[in-house]
């Protein structure tokens, strides 16, 4: 078998200078690879939590839970529970969380370029020769003995084998089973079988007892002499299929493997260290050494005896005997002094894609912002079709009371039979826009379910709204917001401004990077190495160091035309110069829909101050109409018009809340202040939803 045998401890001198002199350039190359100064490592974006769809950022990889849409139970729904649903469930936001970890695999790829590479390469040379006499007879005289052995062992578990079988017939029957394979067993079984037949009740009882006790006990011995056996002659048949035939010819090889460890540092700068190891060994032909494996017990652990784990060597048959070794240690360099030098360039891609996951983590903040507002817009449309609901319900009942009084009327002659029809027609179209308003609640509950991205059984089970509409901001607060509008579009809180912040900034970054691929190529290479030769093990081979070996180069490359990297400075550019046109145009459009909305939502305050107090009069005018015609002093025609009228301003009054409570939260959308965005993801508050942002907030005031 190969020994083995500790590294020597007393290198020669050159060792220890060629290690110093490794740690030193490891260090300086370290050093300026460092994020100080050449931010070897990019900065990392806030993270995910668990809840947040993009799921946990990894260094290795990023796993999304599969999406399945959530069945919403029926009853009411508050806005805050239909925003949290949204957040849980819709498959946009969920869309834009694969394209962020996509994105984070992107940057993965591109740090790639930077990570330590391990490399390999090997090399075989074989020579034949006839075995010695005396050789290839002491390798048959240990066949053969194998051989004996298990012919032994095989034929005794057979042996075994039939035993236990005759055993467990004699175990299951009192008599005439035999037990060929052990004579002596037989004769003591038959013995007791003939006392019992000869003894009296009691006395066969015991009797039976002590053969059921002794075939017990033989068949357990039996069972263990033909495991042992079986063991024995499963290693011996082992060990012969493992060393083969006796070897005829003998073998001498000669093999070499290289082992680079690479490394590209941001910097630009090239360390690679290297190990040649070469060794020669001879073997019998077709054969190879053994190994020392763990014994192991039933569950798997190593068997240690006395402190010491056991082993049990594994035997190929082969010659066993130690090798020659030759180690060669060493490093290579490679400084660039021009193109390829400093991480502006070398780590452009790398620093873009950093760029590019914090843009698209800012769309994902903005996909579900707009989730956030589509969900908000469908809630209050369900709200309104609800309350529309309602007034048409009381707007009916009116009618029917008219109905009622128009009836009495005519029974006792105030009335001509005629005007029924009139009443009948009110009450005919209060009904029908009943049943219109009914029919809009249904549309607008599937609507708020859509949204939320769940499903619902059946149009029963679909949510209710159950938070009011949000009280009316004061018109001189919205006009004073109003006259803070420039702050608000200055102060570039959207998240998709801020994404677009960050796709400028790549498209930056790989135009320098691209600016400096178009120079010359100009790099100084050095290798330094030492060697050591020896016997039987690495250890003899490292106390007999060979140094100093190196080798200095440099290289040079132009490129006349360099049209490649030229056309590809010129791509960077233009998206670049797109990415700033997209990012202008977006704060453009964000300017202008904050003042649009700001606008609207003062003139609908207006409307709703006018739409209540129509309709607080309009419910006057109906109760005076009421009375009125109850005294004959008015007509039944007043009398429905004057219902119709307090229906229609209830109506207004509705929308008017309605176009209220869209614009504060499409008002919250357009500032970037509708959802909360922090480490551990994203947080919807009440007054984000239903108020007006504050021109004071801290965030506003950054500078950009």
């Amino acid at each position: 078998m190969i020994p083995s045998r500790p590294v020597s401890s007393r290198p020669a001198p050159w060792v220890a200078l060629t290690a110093g002199v490794a740690l030193a350039a490891w260090v300086t190359l370290a050093g300026w690879a460092s994020p100080a100064h050449a931010e070897e490592q990019p900065a990392k974006d806030m993270p995910v939590r668990s809840e947040d769809p993009a799921g946990p950022e990894s260094e290795a990889s990023i796993h999304l839970a599969p999406w399945a849409p959530a069945v919403l139970e029926d009853g009411d729904l508050t806005l805050l529970a239909a925003v949290e649903q949204t957040l849980g469930s819709d498959p946009a936001i969920r869309l834009q969380a694969a394209d962020v970890a996509f994105q984070l695999g992107l940057e993965q790829e591109a740090r790639g370029l930077f990570d330590w590479t391990l490399t390999g390469e090997a090399f075989y040379e074989h020579e034949e020769l006839e075995l010695r006499e005396s050789v290839r007879r002491r390798e048959q005289e240990r066949r053969d003995d194998l051989r004996r052995l298990q012919g032994e062992t095989c034929t005794g578990a057979d042996a075994d084998r039939a035993k236990i079988t005759e055993l467990e017939a004699a175990i299951a029957t009192v008599g005439g089973v035999a037990i060929t394979n052990d004579a002596i067993f037989d004769a003591e079984l038959r013995a007791l079988e003939t006392l019992i037949q000869n003894a009296t009740p009691s006395e066969a009882e015991f009797l039976l007892n002590e053969r059921s006790l002794r075939l017990n006990q033989e068949l357990a011995e039996t069972i263990a002499s033909r495991d042992a056996n079986d063991e024995a002659c499963a290693e011996s048949t082992a060990l012969l299929g493992r060393i083969g035939e006796t070897p005829e010819r003998e073998d001498f090889d000669t093999a070499g493997i290289d082992l680079r460890l690479e490394k590209l540092f941001r910097s630009g700068l090239f360390f690679a260290p290297f190990v040649d190891a070469d060794y020669e060994a001879t073997q019998y032909l077709g054969k190879r050494n053994g190994f020392f494996e763990p014994v192991l017990d039933d569950t798997g652990q190593q068997v240690v005896d006395f402190g010491i784990p056991r082993e049990r060597f594994v035997d190929f048959g082969g010659k066993n005997i130690p090798d020659l070794y030759t180690v060669r240690v060493g490093f290579d360099f490679n400084v660039p002094l021009l193109r390829g030098s400093g991480a502006e360039e070398v780590a452009a891609t790398e620093r873009a894609a950093a760029r590019e996951v914090e843009a698209t983590r800012h769309l994902l903040a903005h996909v579900t912002a707009e989730r956030v507002l589509e969900t908000v817009l469908a809630y209050w449309d369900l709200r309104a079709a609800e309350e529309r609901v309602e007034l048409l319900e009381a707007s009916v009942k009116r009618q029917r009371t008219i109905v009622d009084y128009t009836d009495d009327l005519i029974a006792g002659d105030e009335l001509i039979p005629a005007e029924r029809a009139r009443a009948d027609a009110g009450l005919a179209r209060a009904e029908t826009a009943l049943s219109a308003a009914r029919r809009e609640v249904v549309a607008t509950r599937l609507a708020l379910t859509q949204v939320l991205g769940v499903a619902a059984p059946s149009e029963v089970t679909v949510p209710r709204a159950a938070s009011e509409f949000p009280a009316p901001p004061q018109g001189a607060a919205v006009r004073a917001l109003a006259d803070e509008a420039e702050r608000l579009v200055v102060a570039r809180r959207r998240a998709d401004l801020e994404a677009a912040r960050a796709f400028l900034e790549a498209s930056e970054l790989r135009v320098a990077g691209a600016r400096l691929a178009t120079r010359d190529r100009l790099d100084l290479a050095l290798r330094l190495w030492a060697t050591a030769v020896g016997e039987d093990s690495f250890s003899n081979a490292t106390d007999q160091w060979q140094a100093p070996s190196y080798r200095v180069a440099a290289s040079y490359e132009k490129i006349y035309g360099n049209n490649e990297r030229e056309g590809r400075l010129a791509q960077a550019q233009a998206l670049a110069q797109r990415d700033r046109i997209d990012r202008a145009d977006l704060e453009r459009t964000i300017g202008l829909a904050t003042r649009q909305a700001l606008g609207e939502l003062a003139e609908a305050v207006e409307r709703l101050g006018y739409a209540e107090r129509a309709s607080a009069g309009f419910v006057d005018a109906y109760s005076a109409e009421e009375t009125n015609f109850g005294a004959l002093e008015s007509t039944l025609l007043d009398l429905i018009v004057t219902e119709e009228q307090q229906t229609e301003a209830g109506l207004a009054a509705i929308d008017a809340r309605l176009e209220i409570a869209g614009l504060l939260a499409r008002l919250r959308f357009e500032t970037g202040t509708l959802i909360a965005s922090d480490a551990s993801g994203y947080a919807v508050e009440s007054a984000s939803l239903t108020a007006l942002p504050s021109p004071s907030s801290s965030r506003l005031d950054r500078s950009e």
